[in-house]
């Protein structure tokens, strides 16, 4: 079966079944298609929300830090130690 004036993308896949090494190849596929089709649409994904996205996280993550009294924090670092020591013990 051809299929005439369709993109790679958009062509149909011999087979029943896709395993997870054809997702990766499709996601790379889209994203290039996307690229191709509409540059600015993949920058400004990327790049200029990307920045409001991350600043508005550590806007958030700072004004609760601040807000925390000190049992919260010292809660806070036990925890990271416990799961730091937990990720250590994990790869020996």
């Amino acid at each position: 079966m051809v299929v005439v004036g369709l993109s790679r993308i958009d062509r149909p896949v011999a087979g029943a079944s896709l395993g997870r090494r054809h997702f990766g190849r499709f996601d790379r596929l889209a994203f290039f298609e996307f690229l191709r089709r509409d540059p600015w649409f993949v920058f400004e994904t990327f790049v200029v929300k990307e920045n409001m996205i991350r600043n508005t996280i550590v806007e958030a993550t700072v004004t609760e830090w601040n807000r925390a009294g000190w049992k919260a924090r010292l809660l806070f670092f036990l925890i990271i130690a416990l799961i730091g020591g937990m990720a250590a013990q994990s790869t020996c």
